[in-house]
Formats: C-alpha cells, structure tokens, sequence
C-alpha cells in the first residue's frame, strides 16, 4: 500500500505491522565503502550521515522538503521504497533509509532517571531534532511516526537521505 504523506495525513494508509527482513543482497554491498550525505538539521546544523549501501551499486540522495511535503513511499521487501519520482529529487525505486525526526526530550542536557520524570512534569521538556534511521524501524508504524513528526509547530523542512541504486551499463 502507498503511504503518500502530505503533513501529517496517512497514519490510516499503514498496511503492515511489522517491516520483513532485509534483502540478501545486502551481504554483498556491505564490502563497499560506506555511503553518506549531509543533513541540514535546523535548528542543530549540519550532520554528516553515513551508511553501509544495501545495493552493490548505489548512490545516496539527499532531499528536504518545505512543510506540508508529498512523499509516495511503500513498504517492499522490509524496505521503504519510493513509488512515485518526487519534485525534491527522490526516483521511483529509491530507498528511504534516514530521515528527521522530532522527538521530545528534556531541555538542555538529559539528566536521566528520576530528574527526567520530573522534569517531565514541571515543563522542563522540549520538541528535539534527531535523524531515524528508518532499516532500525521494528514496525511500519514507526517510519510514519518518525516522517509525521515533522510538522509545522516544530519545523519548517522535513530531511531525507536515500539510497539509489546504480544499474551498471553491459558491454
């Protein structure tokens, strides 16, 4: 099923709960180097985020968006494979791997324990930004937790890190 994501719209479009084990092919891709893209995490800055391909041949793809966005994504194979070419430069086939994600947590640095819980009631908490790495998800769920999460109130951009896989040309 299609999960095309205009804001916070498609939490009903959600087919199956829990993501399927990964393609085989990732064995082979995992001698490659590492691929990588930066991420503008406003209002953090900059983050360099890398990753063993999936693909034996690939390319990463970096996209953000201005709120609302449009993303047409479905889950195949345990992946979150783009199902539509985007305006942002995604290509039907691409593979979410990382996106932002909004999380709240407590003001400053996190104390833990005890001093978080009450901190939790006394107003000491706050929206953060972070990067999902959406091959962790356990369920679907939870990639479209991580992408609706950047809404308005938060942000202004939503930031997406693909793998593109290479066909290579036979001679």
């Amino acid at each position: 099923m299609v999960l095309a994501l205009l804001a916070h719209a498609a939490l009903a479009l959600v087919a199956s709960p829990r993501l399927a084990p990964r393609r085989a092919g990732s064995i082979v891709a995992q001698e490659r180097e590492p691929l990588s893209v930066v991420m503008d995490l406003k209002p953090l800055g900059k983050a360099r985020i890398r990753w063993q391909p999936i693909f034996a041949a690939s390319e990463a793809v970096g996209v953000t968006y201005p709120l609302p966005f449009e993303l047409n994504v479905e889950q195949k194979g345990g992946l979150a494979v783009v199902t539509k070419d985007g305006p942002g430069g995604e290509k039907a086939g691409d593979v979410l791997r990382y996106c932002s994600e909004w999380k709240i947590a407590p003001k400053g640095q996190g104390s833990g324990g005890a001093l978080e819980t009450v901190a939790s009631f006394s107003g000491l908490m706050e929206w953060k930004v972070g990067v999902f790495d959406v091959n962790k998800a356990k369920a679907w769920e939870e990639v479209v937790e991580a992408l609706t999460s950047n809404e308005k109130s938060r942000t202004d951009q939503i930031v997406l890190a693909f793998e593109r896989e290479v066909r290579q040309a036979s001679v």
